[in-house]
């Protein structure tokens, strides 16, 4: 832009510029300039400004530096302007000082301190980078824009702010989905990779699956055992089962939980075995919570016929996994179909979590030194597991803490607080195992009877 002559209000800018202390040191007709920081006489005419004298290049740079359509521009003028606060009443007061032409020799007064005190002076447009926060909004949802004394100010917004539907800003500052088992643009859950896209990644680096090739069944009959059945887990040709003999007056109310969650569908447990092979080779066993898909009775849950089709549980699997897939969190890694056929699975070092529901009261634990074996009838698809049995050992210490964890409320239904609840379980149990080889029983034997049919996986469900 080119210095505008007219009435104007008084600059900002600060130390004005003062080309009539230059004028002195300069002959006549010949105008007084700044080249970079430094005061330079120039002659008037071809290449220069009529009105100031200054070179037409640096006249053109300082109109490009100073084009109020660029605010940021302005800021960057640096040896044309000396950036400062003003003050009306000091020797410092912001103005522009009017120059001479060859046609008007008149000397210049030192400052215009008034806007009525000229009718035609040369200024710079005042440069204002906002005017309020509208004018600094930089379409970060985790900044907070403001505008103070013609500045934007972009500060990080705290850790945990909303940043939008179900979204929160980060510490990194990143506005992302404030459940980290979520994401997409609406944080929707990431629950097939067939529906959310190829790219469906829920938390660390996996995905979740979206096939199940191989043998899928789906446990058709399940109870904590009695204590006559079991598994030897010491040698001695005895059957070890001390929860099923210390609380067998809850066996009934446990059982029929259970067969309830499986009879509906509402609480399946799902076999996944995708290298399932009848040859004496290896292969993995997966157990995953799932949901029957359809209206309840659409098909018999205890049925062999294959009938039923499940969603397994997303909570199934380990999310935050650094590998492609996740991995479900109860594998066991060994199974294997021996002669008999037999089915067997587990190791002293197999741990599985379970859950044992007093009435209302969930006590979560973790079973030790797991097992699982089976007799298998049929073959290809239609095989059937029966006479299954999952054994196993419940630490002490973890029976303990679970009763701890249990919410007051929970253990309403028993008319006990949890600290009875906790002296009246640990009176009925005798622990029967040294689960870590000390010479101490420590531990509770326990087993699970079981059945399995043929079933199919429809995907994840919803949690």
């Amino acid at each position: 832009m080119r210095l505008a002559a007219g009435r104007s209000r008084r600059t900002t800018f600060g130390s004005p510029i003062r080309l009539d202390h230059l004028s002195a040191a300069c002959a006549t007709g010949i105008a007084c300039s700044y080249v970079g920081a430094v005061p330079t006489c120039v002659g008037v005419g071809v290449g220069t400004d009529a009105l100031t004298g200054v070179p037409d290049a640096l006249t053109g740079l300082a109109d490009t530096l100073l084009d109020v359509g660029d605010p940021d521009a302005a800021a960057d003028v640096g040896p044309f302007w000396d950036v400062a606060d003003s003050d009306a009443d000091s020797e410092a007061t912001s103005a522009v000082q009017e120059t001479t032409t060859p046609e008007d020799s008149t000397p210049a007064p030192d400052t215009i301190d008034s806007m009525d005190s000229m009718d035609s002076v040369d200024t710079i447009a005042e440069v204002a980078e906002c005017a309020g926060p509208a004018d600094c909004a930089d379409a970060d949802p985790c900044t907070l824009d403001t505008c103070a004394a013609g500045t934007c100010n972009h500060t990080p917004a705290q850790a945990g702010a909303s940043c939008g539907p179900a979204k929160t800003c980060q510490s990194s500052g990143v506005c992302a989905c404030a459940d980290a088992k979520k994401t997409g643009p609406t944080c929707a859950a990431c629950l097939n990779p067939a529906a959310n896209g190829p790219n469906c990644v829920v938390q660390g680096n996996c995905k979740l699956a979206s096939v199940w090739p191989g043998l899928v069944q789906a446990v058709s009959k399940l109870t904590i055992a009695p204590a006559n059945v079991g598994c030897d887990l010491d040698g001695d040709g005895k059957v070890n089962n001390a929860i099923g003999k210390g609380l067998s007056a809850f066996l009934n109310s446990l059982n029929n939980s259970l067969a309830n969650g499986i009879v509906s569908g509402n609480a399946a447990w799902l076999l996944h075995m995708p290298g399932w092979t009848m040859s004496d080779d290896s292969f993995a066993l997966y157990v995953m919570p799932g949901k029957l898909q359809g209206a309840a009775g659409s098909c018999n849950t205890v049925a062999s016929d294959g009938g039923c089709t499940y969603a397994v549980d997303p909570t199934a699997y380990d999310v935050s996994a650094m590998s492609a897939t996740c991995p479900p969190l109860i594998a066991y890694p060994n199974a294997k179909v021996k002669s008999g056929p037999q089915f067997h699975a587990g190791s002293l070092d197999q741990v599985v979590p379970i859950t044992l529901n007093l009435q209302g009261a969930a006590l979560s634990v973790v079973l030790h030194q797991a097992t699982v074996s089976a007799e298998v009838k049929g073959n290809g698809g239609a095989v059937t597991m029966a006479a299954g049995l999952n054994c196993g050992v419940i630490l002490k210490a973890d029976l303990e803490a679970a009763v701890d964890a249990v919410p007051e409320g929970q253990t309403s239904g028993l008319g006990l607080d949890k600290a009875s609840l906790k002296a009246m379980v640990l009176s009925m149990l005798q622990a029967d195992a040294d689960a870590n080889g000390d010479g101490t029983k420590d531990a509770f034997s326990f087993a699970y009877q079981w059945e399995a049919v043929p079933a199919k996986i429809s995907g994840i469900g919803v949690p």
